[in-house]
């Protein structure tokens, strides 16, 4: 044989084995409206018929997503027929070219789900739900044509992939998707009780197109059966329970279980029966599923009524010693006959008693003249050589501080004690002191039996740390400055400060305040009161402006929703880019916002001469972050009054700046000069702003901007686009909130 013709035997061959004699080809899409998909989720890889999960699926309607158009598909459970008013929302699906592509819900990803292109051997990443979201590699390894129940041929994909460490594969069937079910589900793969998902059929117009082998119908898959291994009679003693276990196959979830008569039932599931009938008593039990299909078993519960007593473990010491090798177990009871087994199963004694020479768990069963039988069993990890071995507890739960008080204590009384400390009472209470620690304390006992013990000293270990040293206040250029510690907590006129947790502070009203620190430990200490007093150089700035969006043409005003409904932030929220301020103005809870705040400005005062074009040519010599009220009126979110300066020098002109996030910026067209008081009102005239058009005049009032979302000082398409990005927000403090009001909505993209 040439050496031609072997290669083409070999090539012949293979296609066999894996089933590729491609004939027609034909090719049906995935995502249609007339079609509706039965799938269900088995116990068993081998057994599909052992349901526990049953859903319809079919897609209603269209969405847009991206851009793009997408079928919607939903999904009902345990239910004959689709729906929609019963369905729940799936996934949303579009197809191309061969390919199918879904979307999850909450999400705008689009995932590769089928890919009809692929051929012998080639790769490709689709989507599945349970691989920690990383992509399924699939390869395909056949490719034939499936006849259909209806006659037709589609076509038809083998592709192997690796899943929980071994190999797995599926079918793709064009119009059909995966055997595997509408979402494959890979669970299986790592956790042993999950079952497989299986697509049991499909139908279009009402027509049977697809089914799994051996399946009856869309509605009914496959017939019920009982798996009646442990389904046997049983005997049992008065008062005793007896519990029946079951499983049941096939059929259309969910199950419905009976049982006659209804007698002596403790509790009835499913998957279980507890019995506990007062005389023998034959049962039926009868399981119905979704259709009616039924089925049902028979067995017999035997009573015994000759009581039997429970059954106690009891133990003795005869010796008496304190320290035993060997310890006595015996039944509280008479009984016909005892088992004594290890915590191994091995059998240790059959009479009523054992002796026991190891620590470890054991079980004894023992049975009455009628052959009832009572089980227990017992633990015993302290009993033999059973000194004393006290646990010391105590007070404390990390680091321990100069002058803490630590106490020391057993989890269980004893009659006498020795504790290393000299001490001889229950609890042993210690001062922490640094400078003389005691790094570990333990105790001897003696217990009522005047066993003394433990035979090893139990003892505890700790460390004390230093606490640190009262911290100094300074103030510069406006700012107290603590000494260096590990952590800080500002506090004014005797309240904590929210967010004032750096080594500086920038005091925002006159009052006392003073500083925690805390070492790496946690130990802390307090430093001695600062009362601030604003230098005569401060200067008092009052500045008015309105915002477009949030202003209300029909009361004269701007509304202060975002405070009413609690959204603002109590934090100023401009220490991120492109503001990047790191002062910490805040207030102490949403209820400190004046009643008519509207939002979180910055003020800033800058010096030099402004450019219209090129480089701003003025630089910034102090920033505050301040409450903007409807009235325009910009306070100080402390003192509710004017925002106070303490850089400026009296006499030299400044430039005042105000910025919103989501408006445009305003530079004052004039200088002020800096004085006591300060003022400045944005809304009398649009030229009142350094510019031409830089402020909009409405309702005789000028106002900034509105829309700068993205902020990058210009309104343009891609604010638009970072409206666009998620449209419809109820009840947040958002960038793109235009109106000011809560809400992303159309009217912000207006």
């Amino acid at each position: 044989m040439n050496s031609f013709l072997k290669h083409l035997l070999v090539a012949l061959a293979t296609l066999l084995v894996f089933h590729n004699a491609i004939f027609s080809q034909t090719y049906e899409p995935f995502v249609k409206s007339n079609a509706v998909w039965t799938q269900s989720i088995s116990n068993y890889y081998f057994n599909p018929s052992a349901l526990y999960e049953y859903s319809k699926y079919s897609f209603v309607g269209d969405t847009t997503i991206n851009g793009s158009s997408y079928k919607k598909m939903y999904k009902v459970e345990n239910m004959l027929s689709f729906d929609i008013n019963q369905a729940s929302y799936a996934f949303a699906a579009r197809e191309a070219n061969k390919q199918v592509f879904i979307v999850l819900p909450n999400t705008n990803n689009e995932l590769l789900y089928l890919d009809f292109n692929l051929d012998l051997g080639d790769t490709a990443d689709i989507f599945s739900p349970d691989t920690n979201g990383e992509d399924l590699t699939i390869t395909v390894i056949g490719k034939d044509d499936l006849v259909l129940e209806n006659g037709d041929t589609r076509e038809r994909l083998l592709v192997a992939y690796q899943c929980g460490g071994a190999n797995f594969s599926e079918y793709w069937i064009a119009g059909i998707g995966s055997n595997s079910g509408i979402i494959r589900s890979l669970q299986h793969c790592y956790f042993s009780d999950v079952g497989y998902s299986i697509t049991i059929c499909q139908e279009e117009n009402n027509t049977l197109i697809y089914k799994v082998q051996n399946a009856q119908s869309c509605s009914q898959a496959f017939p019920m059966n009982i798996y009646d291994e442990f389904l046997n009679d049983n005997n049992i003693c008065e008062n005793q329970t007896a519990s029946i276990p079951y499983e049941i196959y096939g059929g259309t979830l969910p199950y419905s279980v009976d049982i006659q008569p209804q007698v002596g039932i403790v509790d009835i599931t499913t998957f279980v029966a507890d019995l506990s009938p007062e005389t023998t008593t034959d049962y039926t039990i009868t399981f119905t599923d979704l259709t009616g299909q039924a089925i049902e078993y028979s067995f017999t519960i035997f009573v015994d009524a000759t009581p039997i007593s429970t059954v106690e473990i009891l133990t003795d010491n005869p010796s008496q010693e304190c320290y035993p090798d060997s310890m006595l177990l015996y039944a509280n009871n008479n009984y016909s006959t005892y088992e004594w087994r290890d915590i191994s199963g091995n059998i240790i004694s059959t009479s009523s008693s054992v002796w026991i020479y190891e620590d470890g768990n054991y079980y004894l069963t023992v049975t009455n003249q009628s052959g009832c039988s009572e089980s227990n069993f017992i633990a015993f990890y302290q009993e033999l050589n059973d000194n004393p071995s006290p646990e010391i507890k105590h007070n404390y739960t990390d680091f321990i501080c100069d002058g803490d008080t630590l106490i020391f204590y057993t989890s269980e009384p004893y009659a006498y004690y020795e504790w290393s400390t000299g001490h001889t009472s229950d609890t042993v209470v210690i001062i922490a002191d640094a400078n003389n620690p005691v790094e570990f304390i333990n105790v001897f006992v003696t217990d009522d039996r005047g066993c003394y013990g433990p035979p090893f000293p139990v003892s505890i270990g700790y460390a004390i740390y230093q606490i640190p040293n009262v911290p100094t206040i300074t103030m510069s250029n406006g700012t107290l400055s603590s000494s260096l510690e590990f952590a800080y907590q500002w506090y004014f006129n005797n309240e904590p400060i929210t967010g004032a947790t750096s080594m500086d502070f920038n005091p925002q009203a006159a009052g006392t305040y003073f500083v925690e620190v805390s070492n790496e430990a946690g130990c802390t200490q307090v430093s001695q009161d600062f009362i601030y007093t604003p230098s005569n150089n401060a200067a008092a700035v009052d500045v008015t402006i309105i915002l477009e969006g949030a202003f209300d043409v029909a009361n004269n005003e701007m509304i202060s929703e975002l405070s009413d409904y609690n959204l603002l932030p109590i934090d100023q929220p401009y220490n991120v880019a492109p503001w990047n301020y790191q002062g910490n103005e805040s207030v102490i809870n949403s209820s400190n916002f004046p009643d008519n705040t509207i939002d979180w400005v910055l003020v800033e005062m800058r010096t030099g001469t402004p450019n219209e074009q090129g480089s701003p040519n003025t630089q910034v010599v102090e920033t505050k972050a301040g409450l903007l009220l409807s009235n325009g009126k910009i306070v100080d979110p402390i003192s509710n009054g004017s925002l106070n300066f303490n850089s400026l020098q009296t006499g030299t002109p400044y430039y005042l700046a105000v910025r919103h996030r989501n408006h445009l910026d305003v530079l004052s067209a004039n200088s002020v000069t800096a004085s006591t008081n300060i003022q400045y009102n944005f809304t009398t005239n649009v030229n009142k702003a350094f510019g031409t058009l830089q402020m909009k005049w409405l309702d005789n009032k000028a106002m900034l901007f509105a829309g700068d979302f993205n902020p990058d000082g210009i309104v343009q398409i891609s604010d638009f686009d970072e409206w666009k990005l998620d449209p419809a927000i109820n009840q947040m403090y958002s960038q793109t909130d235009g109106t000011l009001d809560g809400i992303v909505q159309v009217t912000d993209y207006d």
